[in-house]
Formats: structure tokens, C-alpha cells, sequence
């Protein structure tokens, strides 16, 4: 926008810039508030100069942002409208320079957060993100002379408590554990903005940092929270390049390309994994690498890419193949990733590609491996089975898979889970069987439909 545009002149460009009609920014506003908040031709109002009244002001600003991939504020719009919060895409203040003094900047942010909206952030944004960690140098590790001095005992607690969060929300996902993860990387933030440290210590802050903010990018989206979600995330990259770690920098790109993907932007999600997988060419982890394409394999599945889709989850299986634990020892944030994780990802990808025959002998080969570990991908892997054998006509196969996923279901407040399985009572209310409507409403039950 042109400096110094507010009130009706930004109004009006905004649109133009659109190519929306008056009518269409109604319709925006509208579905924002979930109602019929104002008349078609209400807008016309706004371009003469009139106040809308209430917490319009931040639902036009909302619509506009959105649409337009940029922080639009209701005071700009609005310049006679009482205050509010006002609404910032996800990457706002995060477009720092990928140096150790960005990253403490970015630390800075997180650990003084502000009260605004947030808004989620377009995957070509996300893409632009991913293009800039690639091409930009490794930088120095960060260091701080003034502040009281750091104990590295301090940091080696705080990585010592990611594992426990990690086991955590391993078995459940709900605000109790995202508010223990927030607590801590706001307690690392401030550490990373208030004391002295040497190189060595600053690294391992950093990576704190960044396991942390991923952490809590993750369980934020998995509780709906997307914005948010890609804030943390984003933040999280600057710590882990700042720290030095690009397999964890590539983890957390194919967090984005997840997040992305089951928002609909198929396209960007793809280039979000291959550009993760591109800064870790030949330099990767072999877990890490097979996790990245079995990840891009799901991205071309749900793109219809299946010639892609195979090749991605077949480089996945040779990356896992040429594990040697003795000379690669395993990350200690991917102690998850194993042969039943993959296989069960594999399976969830030919699901998505129609191939449900493909899927149930992958799905139930991954469901073996896992055992009784990773409560909660085994109740997403048995939901995904479920779907498979209801595809080729196997009803009573079904109805076991789903029986048997609702056996180890702790729901809490997961919106995968909760979409999934109510996506699955929908199937199974269809079905001409007790035994399935029967578990339909077990489902009905837990989701407290």
C-alpha cells in the first residue's frame, strides 16, 4: 500500500486491488462473523467515509488481510473507530535476517508477546520463507556479552524437559500441554535476551529455542490454532538455523508443508518439503531424510501425483534401509520416526490416492511395528485403516479397525483426531450394519456429537 493511505482512499484500494465489488467485501465480512452482520451495500457506506460500529472494523480488516497476504489494520481502515485488537498475519515482525542477531530479535518477540489477532499465512508466503532459509549462509553462532552470565545447566534442564513435553503430547494434545510448552519457550526467550553467552552456550539455547517454538507451532495446530501455529514455526526455523541445525531447520519446513497441505494448498506444500529437502541434500540424518520424503510422498499423493508419490515414498524406504545407528546416531527430537511410522505414513498417502488396497496392507503393516507405542498416530493410522477397508468393501474389517483405534483414544483436544473420527461416523452411519452403527455412536459419544 502507498504511504500514508487510510480510512476510505485504503478502503477503496484495497478493493481495486481485489478487483472486488462492494458487495463481495459483504459477503466476506458476513462469513467472518457468522451471520448476517450487514446488508449487501453496507460497504458503499464505508467508501463515503462512515464508521461501521462493534467488532466490524476488525472484520473487515480480517477479510482484507486474508485476501490480500498482507496486515491490514482496522485503525488504518477505520481511523474513527474505537481501539481493539487488531489483526496481524503470522509473520508479522518475523522478516528478520537470518543471522544469530535475527534470531535473537525473533527470541525478543516470543518472549514479549502482544495481544493482536492473528492471521495464517498464505503457502506462498510460506514458500517465500522456505526460499529465503535455502539460499541464505550459515551464520555465526550466537553469542551475548552483556546479562548476567548463562549456566549451561540451565539449558541442559530445559532440553532435558522437551523430552518430556514431546512424551507428553505424545499421548494426548490438549492447551494444558501447549500452555507447558509455551511457558518454556518463553522462559528460553528471555534467557536468550537477558543474559551473557559464549558460543557453545548460545548454540545449545538456540536449539532449545527452536525445539521449543516447533513444539509449540505443532500441538497449536493440532488444537486448531493455525495462525499461531505458523508463528511458533516460523519462529522456530530462525533459532534452528541460528543454532546451526538444518535437519531440524528441514523438520520444521515439512511442519509447514503439513500444515499447509491440510489447508488445501497441495501445491505449496510440495514445494515446501522439497525445498527442506534441498537445504539437507546429501547432508541428512537418514531418519530425517526418510521422514522428508515420505512426508513429500503424502503432499503429491493428495495432489494426484502418483508416478511422484511413489518415487518420494520409495526414497523414503532406501533412506530408512541405509540406517547404521552406529554411525548415525538418531537425533533425539526424531526418536518417533520408525519403520511403523513409515509404513503407516505410506499407507495414509495411497489412501489419499484412491489405491485403498495398497493402503490396508501398509496401514496394518504400520500398526503391527508400532505396537503400543505413539498412542495417538495409532489411533489416527487405525482411523485411516478403517477408511481403507470401508473403500474396498470390507465393512466388518472396518468396523475391527475402527474398534480397535477407539481402544487406545485419548482425544483431548485434537482436531485431527476429532475430524477424522467424525468423518469416519459419517461413513459408518451409511453402512446397512448394526455392528457399524454401533460404533458410529461410540464415536458420537467421544467426539460429543
Amino acid at each position: 500500500m502507498g504511504p500514508g493511505l487510510e480510512g476510505a482512499e485504503l478502503l477503496r484500494v484495497c478493493l481495486d486491488r481485489l478487483e472486488w465489488p462492494p458487495e463481495r467485501l459483504a459477503r466476506e465480512v458476513n462469513r467472518i462473523a457468522g451471520q448476517q452482520a450487514i446488508t449487501q451495500k453496507a460497504p458503499y457506506g464505508w467508501l463515503k467515509g462512515s464508521t461501521p460500529r462493534g467488532r466490524l472494523p476488525q472484520f473487515v480488516a480480517l477479510a482484507l488481510s486474508r485476501a490480500l497476504g498482507e496486515t491490514i489494520s482496522p485503525a488504518a481502515l477505520f481511523p474513527d473507530a474505537r481501539g481493539g485488537a487488531v489483526a496481524v498475519a503470522a509473520h508479522h515482525g518475523l522478516d528478520l535476517p537470518w543471522t544469530s542477531e535475527g534470531a535473537l530479535c525473533c527470541a525478543a518477540l516470543l518472549s514479549a508477546p502482544t495481544g493482536n489477532a492473528l492471521l495464517a499465512a498464505s503457502g506462498p508466503m510460506l514458500v517465500a520463507c522456505a526460499v529465503d532459509w535455502l539460499t541464505v549462509p550459515n551464520p555465526e553462532a550466537p553469542t551475548r556479552l552483556s546479562g548476567t552470565p548463562l549456566d549451561p545447566e540451565f539449558v541442559y534442564l530445559l532440553a532435558e524437559r522437551i523430552i518430556q513435553l514431546r512424551r507428553l503430547d505424545d499421548t494426548q494434545s490438549s492447551p494444558l500441554v501447549l500452555d507447558l510448552v509455551v511457558h518454556d519457550l518463553h522462559l528460553a526467550a528471555g534467557l536468550a535476551t537477558s543474559s551473557s553467552y559464549d558460543r557453545q552456550t548460545g548454540t545449545a539455547l538456540f536449539g532449545v529455542l527452536a525445539e521449543l517454538a516447533q513444539l509449540a507451532g505443532w500441538v497449536s495446530i493440532d488444537l486448531d490454532k493455525k495462525a499461531q501455529g505458523q508463528r511458533f514455526l516460523l519462529a522456530a526455523l530462525h533459532f534452528a538455523h541460528a543454532s546451526g541445525d538444518r535437519d531440524f531447520a528441514a523438520n520444521i519446513l515439512s511442519c509447514l508443508g503439513y500444515q499447509t497441505l491440510w489447508t488445501g494448498d497441495g501445491a505449496s506444500a510440495v514445494r515446501l518439503i522439497r525445498l527442506a529437502r534441498q537445504g539437507t541434500l546429501h547432508t541428512a540424518h537418514p531418519l530425517v531424510a526418510a521422514l522428508l520424503a515420505s512426508r513429500e510422498g503424502r503432499a503429491h499423493a493428495i495432489q494426484g501425483e502418483l508416478a511422484a508419490c511413489a518415487r518420494a515414498l520409495d526414497e523414503a524406504t532406501a533412506s530408512f534401509t541405509a540406517l547404521d545407528p552406529h554411525t548415525a546416531p538418531t537425533p533425539i527430537w526424531a526418536y518417533w520416526i520408525n519403520e511403523g511410522v513409515l509404513a503407516a505414513d505410506a499407507g495414509r498417502a495411497w489412501l489419499e490416492a484412491n489405491d485403498p488396497g495398497r493402503s490396508t496392507k501398509l496401514l496394518s503393516r504400520g500398526l503391527e511395528l508400532l505396537g503400543s507405542d505413539q498412542p495417538r498416530n495409532r489411533l489416527l493410522h487405525g482411523i485411516s485403516l478403517a477408511h481403507a477397508h470401508l473403500r474396498v468393501g470390507n465393512l466388518d474389517d472396518a468396523v475391527m479397525a475402527g474398534e480397535a483405534a477407539l481402544d487406545v483414544a485419548r482425544i483431548h483436544g485434537s482436531i485431527r483426531v476429532r475430524s477424522r473420527l467424525d468423518q469416519l461416523r459419517g461413513e459408518l452411519t451409511a453402512q446397512p450394519s448394526s455392528d457399524a452403527h454401533r460404533l458410529a455412536d461410540h464415536i458420537a459419544d467421544l467426539v460429543g456429537a
